[in-house]
C-alpha cells in the first residue's frame, strides 16, 4: 500500500510516532527517554517499553509517551505525576489542545512546550498515513538536577 492511503479514523488509537521525527526531536532538545510507556514491541522508540497496563505501573525512568488521544487526559495526568514522584524527565507527544483542562493543570507554565512544525504523518500497521488532522505539541517535564 502506498504512503498516505490509510486515513485517520475515530475509535482507533494506535498511531505510531515516526522514528525519524522522534529521533530528531530528542536530539534537538537533549532528551533521552529509556522507557516508552505506550508501545508495542515493533513500535517502541526506547530500550524498554510497556505494552499493557502502563497506567497501573511505575514510570520511574526517563520516559516517552504518545498516548491514545481518546484518553489523553488521564495519560498526561499520569505522566506529570510520575515525573514529579520519581524526578524523571518525561516527554509526551500530543495534539496541541491548549483549550482543555489537562493542558492548564499539567502543561501550561509547568512544562516545556515545543509545537511541531507542520503536521506529523503517523504510522498505522506499518503504513505511513497522510498528515494528521491536527497540529502536534511535544511536552517535556524535565527532572530537577
Amino acid at each position: 500500500m502506498m504512503a498516505g492511503t490509510y486515513q485517520y479514523s475515530k475509535g482507533y488509537d494506535k498511531w505510531e510516532t515516526p522514528a525519524d521525527v522522534y529521533d530528531d526531536f530528542c536530539k534537538k532538545h537533549n532528551v533521552k527517554p529509556v522507557l516508552d510507556v505506550c508501545a508495542e514491541k515493533l513500535t517502541t522508540k526506547c530500550k524498554s517499553y510497556f505494552a499493557t497496563k502502563a497506567l497501573e505501573r511505575s514510570w520511574n525512568k526517563d520516559f516517552f509517551v504518545n498516548p491514545p488521544y481518546s484518553e489523553d487526559a488521564k495519560w498526561i495526568e499520569k505522566a506529570y505525576c510520575e515525573h514529579k514522584k520519581h524526578n524523571v524527565t518525561g516527554v509526551a507527544l500530543v495534539f496541541a489542545k491548549v483549550d482543555v483542562k489537562w493542558w492548564h493543570e499539567y502543561v501550561e507554565d509547568i512544562a516545556e512546550v515545543h509545537n511541531h512544525r507542520g503536521r506529523i504523518s503517523f504510522y498505522k500497521d506499518g503504513h505511513k498515513l497522510s498528515p494528521a488532522p491536527r497540529p502536534s505539541s511535544w511536552i517535556i517535564w524535565r527532572k530537577e538536577e
